[in-house]
């Protein structure tokens, strides 16, 4: 490990968390309410040291429309450690973001088949990427800065005979960039973003 140190190649990663969750019942458990928070704490070790702790929370509510189609929502946030190296100097940060989604689940002809539609958008921010103005192969990179995922999925399950089940899924995601740091010229705002 003293080797690793001068080099400066030693690298430690520490993770702890604690995750707390209720699901609240009302109107003869027609709809429920989940209430969740994890606490998060992370140290590293990649080329300096970094620490930091964080709380996200997570809430949800699902409705029953009917006996056999339900509505819900969905509300929570990301906290993600990553490691590297930035071009500035600066220690990396975890990478924050949320997630809003909405949708309907029905089941169809006695339960055999059963679909679901959902509307969501997730934001991401502080993400990685090489440093496109050091030389290849530095191992150096930058922070992207915003990043949003928005769309749309539709699937649909269910048995068609004894023994023959089929899936079939449509999604359409619009991924752009939406805030770049001040000096990233890698990508611009309204950029697609790759994969």
């Amino acid at each position: 490990s003293e080797r690793a140190g001068l080099g400066g190649s030693f690298q430690d990663s520490r993770y702890y968390g604690f995750y707390a969750q209720d699901e609240l019942g009302f109107f003869e458990n027609r709809a429920r309410l989940t209430v969740a928070a994890r606490y998060t704490y992370i140290k590293q070790t990649y080329y300096g040291s970094a620490e930091a702790k964080h709380v996200t929370p997570r809430v949800g509510l699902s409705v029953n429309l009917t006996p056999s189609t339900t509505a819900y929502a969905l509300y929570d946030q990301a906290f993600t450690p990553q490691s590297g190296v930035l071009t500035s100097g600066k220690s990396v940060k975890p990478i924050t973001g949320n997630n809003i989604e909405f949708g309907l689940k029905r089941n169809w002809a006695d339960g055999r088949f059963t679909s679901s539609l959902a509307f969501y958008r997730i934001l991401k921010n502080n993400e990685l990427t090489a440093d496109p103005n050091a030389p290849m192969n530095s191992g150096l990179s930058v922070e992207l800065g915003q990043k949003q995922a928005q769309g749309i999925e539709f699937d649909v399950r269910g048995s068609l005979l004894p023994g023959l089940t089929a899936t079939a899924n449509y999604a359409y995601t619009d991924s752009k960039v939406t805030k770049v740091t001040e000096g990233v010229t890698v990508v611009n705002v309204g950029d697609v973003v790759p994969g």
